[in-house]
Formats: structure tokens, C-alpha cells, sequence
């Protein structure tokens, strides 16, 4: 009998912001969406098709300065961790919502994405991060 394994290995392209937080113990939280493309052509015609994903990816602890000071957006990174399910009762009693979430066990900024952001936004980008992380602690 094989065992369960949960793993996932990801490589997209940073998307927007980053959010820090502090879990119920107090660590640090990073969370960071990352997109992936994925592109073909039908046999039968010949159209280029583009489908696009948005993943949310979480880091904690020392996970989340890593992604703090390593995430930029338009970059391209490399992700593997374990998906889970976040779950949350909505408001004025209509039910509950749930999405998938990448934990994160390690991340690569592999460099400047399709997106070919310019160093100088990455550095503006960069300080309104850390200036969250401190607001965060």
C-alpha cells in the first residue's frame, strides 16, 4: 500500500502585493499570490489558447522572511510545499467558503519574469513590504 503524499512543486510569476501577519502564536505570516500560464493549440485549429491561475501561496515563521525579502513582484519564483484547504464561515450566516492555499517549505526567486519589471519598482515595492512587516510585529 502507498502512503498519502502531499506535495506541491510551483513555478510562476509574483502577482501584486504581499500581505504580512501574525498567526494566534505570534509568528510572522507572509502571504503572496503567484500566477502560472499554461498555453496550447487544438489539433484541429490554429488558435493559441491561454488559461491563467492565480495560486495563494503562504509562508510562516522564518519561511515568511524569506518571502519578505526575496519577493518581488513580476518575478518569477519556484515553490514546493503542501496544499491545504482554508476554511472560513462567511458573514450573516450564508455558509461557509473554502480555497486551496500553498504552505510553503521552499522558495527561489529565479529572477525577472516575462513581466520585465525594472529593478527601481522592485525596490519601491520592497520598502512598502518591510514598512508592513513592521506594522505586522
Amino acid at each position: 500500500m502507498m502512503a498519502n503524499m502531499n506535495r506541491i512543486t510551483l513555478v510562476g510569476t509574483v502577482q501584486g502585493g504581499m500581505t504580512m501577519t501574525a498567526t494566534s502564536k505570534g509568528e510572522l505570516k507572509a502571504r503572496i499570490r503567484v500566477s502560472t500560464v499554461h498555453r496550447w493549440k487544438n489539433a484541429d485549429e490554429d488558435i493559441l489558447h491561454t488559461e491563467t491561475d492565480l495560486h495563494t501561496v503562504i509562508g510562516i515563521g522564518n519561511m515568511a522572511k524569506r518571502i519578505r525579502d526575496f519577493s518581488f513582484d513580476g518575478h518569477l519564483v519556484l515553490i514546493e510545499g503542501r496544499l491545504r484547504m482554508r476554511k472560513w464561515a462567511t458573514y450573516e450566516d450564508t455558509g461557509a467558503g473554502e480555497r486551496p492555499e500553498i504552505v510553503v517549505s521552499t522558495f527561489q526567486d529565479l529572477g525577472v519574469g516575462p513581466s520585465e519589471c525594472s529593478p527601481q519598482d522592485n525596490e519601491v515595492d520592497h520598502e512598502i513590504n518591510s514598512d508592513t512587516l513592521d506594522r505586522a510585529r
